[in-house]
């Protein structure tokens, strides 16, 4: 599938693209909403249910989390038991964050669970692809959805930390509800449905 950026719906339709490639970007939840609400976008896929008047949220799935570093660095910082390692890793180059969630009550909370207090932030980005990259790169320890990292964790780029209780969050999928989605917004959500379905 080829990914198109940066040109809106109404454009991509005028010029028949909406019909063979779909749009895909990323971003905070309040910018995907934004973006499905002025039409720019079909769909947006979440972690955090968004609620607006104009905005239908279906749940798609369930997702566990998963506690990830870069291999090399938790090898190289390697010491006595897994929280002194975490604890060096994380003094040394920090949490990879959303922006912002030191100070949000639900994802400081969530840090607090895992680490005890708020750890050092290393980087803050909203894009959890770019998470995932930064700490793939040794940037840091990042808390990402399960799926996105079994890959990696598999081929032994990234070391799963453990966790006793991983959290879970829902994928949530958002559409204006006076709009009626393209064939290609239904093929690839109907792709995605049957992919996590397997």
């Amino acid at each position: 599938m080829r990914v198109v950026n940066g040109t809106k719906l109404k454009e991509r339709e005028q010029i028949g693209l909406s019909l063979l490639f779909p749009i895909i970007t990323t971003g905070a939840p309040d910018k995907l909403i934004a973006s499905v609400l002025k039409g720019e976008a079909e769909f947006a896929l979440q972690f955090w249910k968004v609620s607006a008047p104009q905005i239908s949220n279906e749940p798609l799935r369930e997702n566990s989390m998963s506690l990830v570093v870069q291999s090399d660095l938790w090898r190289e910082n390697k010491r006595q038991n897994q929280k002194a390692t975490l604890d060096k890793i994380l003094f040394k180059v920090g949490y990879i964050s959303s922006i912002g969630a030191s100070s949000q009550a639900r994802a400081s909370s969530v840090m607090v669970e895992l680490f005890g207090s708020l750890p050092k932030i290393g980087f803050e980005t909203d894009d959890q692809q770019v998470q995932k990259a930064i700490c793939v790169a040794k940037g840091g320890v990042a808390y990402l959805s399960r799926f996105m990292v079994e890959k990696e964790i598999k081929n032994g780029l990234l070391h799963e930390i453990n966790i006793s209780q991983p959290h879970r969050f829902k994928l949530w999928l958002a559409t204006r509800k006076d709009h009626v989605m393209t064939l290609t917004a239904r093929t690839l959500l109907d792709q995605l449905r049957q992919a996590w379905n397997r």
